[in-house]
């Protein structure tokens, strides 16, 4: 009796190996015939013969067999790409990609990166197109930034992310014209905002709260005419704005920053 439920089982076990190994090889993508056209879309960082030469896709129409697989492998590699999918219809070879998100520029000494909306670091590449984020500039490095890691362990980055998070919260408006959030190495934090001519000095620590505060102004200043004669606006005291104004009589603006 022992014996015939051995054997039994020995062959269900083989009869299910066989249908996974079926099944393996019916849905393995399989080298597809000559393609005569090429179609990307969802491409908005760099154009699409970039990603073509990232992918080796330039001469595929050369090319007797195409596997989608490799193509698909080969495109998810890419630093910009989050998600592809490829298929072949009717000798089109069709590609949909999805780029990663990403929320601002980082200038560190000679080198620059996108910040993905997941912290990690992914670096600009020539070629280049739309990148219209916020910068964040000059940070006080504690270890050396890498491309494709997280910046979470930077603290002054992650300072000007809070920073950003919040204007975006606030304030969509206040959001889109922040232009720049430069960490000066370790000192006074400045803001720069595209409407304006003048930096915001937000200053070390409350961040968060000193964007609230300065949220409460953004209204009369990004429409007031006396914007003109501002020269900076200062946020590092503890409940209180203030402004500081061009001299008129002096050919170089008050600085106190």
């Amino acid at each position: 009796m022992q014996r015939n439920v051995k054997i039994t089982s020995v062959l269900m076990l083989l009869i299910l190996s066989a249908v996974v190994v079926y099944l393996t090889i019916a849905v393995e993508d399989k080298p597809n015939k000559q393609v005569s056209l090429v179609e990307l879309k969802g491409n908005i960082h760099l154009p699409k013969d970039q990603y073509f030469k990232f992918a080796g896709l330039n001469d595929i129409q050369k090319q007797s067999d195409v596997n989608i697989a490799i193509i698909r492998d080969r495109l998810s590699k890419h630093p910009y790409i989050q998600k592809v999918d490829v298929a072949i219809k009717e000798n089109r070879l069709m590609i949909d990609i999805s780029e990663k998100r990403f929320e601002a520029i980082l200038f560190s000494k000679d080198k620059q990166f996108f910040v993905t909306d997941n912290s990690v670091l992914v670096p600009v590449l020539p070629y280049t197109q739309q990148i219209n984020y916020p910068i964040i500039s000059n940070p006080k490095i504690e270890n050396d930034i890498l491309p494709m890691t997280s910046v979470l362990k930077q603290k002054d980055v992650v300072t000007a992310l809070k920073i950003l998070s919040a204007a975006k919260l606030v304030n969509p408006d206040l959001s889109d014209a922040l232009s720049e959030i430069n960490l000066r190495n370790g000192k006074d934090i400045l803001v720069q905002f595209s409407s304006m001519d003048y930096p915001v000095i937000i200053g070390r620590g409350s961040e968060i709260r000193k964007i609230l505060t300065f949220n409460t102004l953004w209204d009369y200043l990004s429409s007031n005419k006396s914007s003109a004669i501002i020269n900076y606006v200062d946020l590092r005291y503890a409940e209180h704005v203030f402004l500081g104004f061009i001299d008129e009589e002096s050919p170089e603006k008050d600085s106190t920053i």
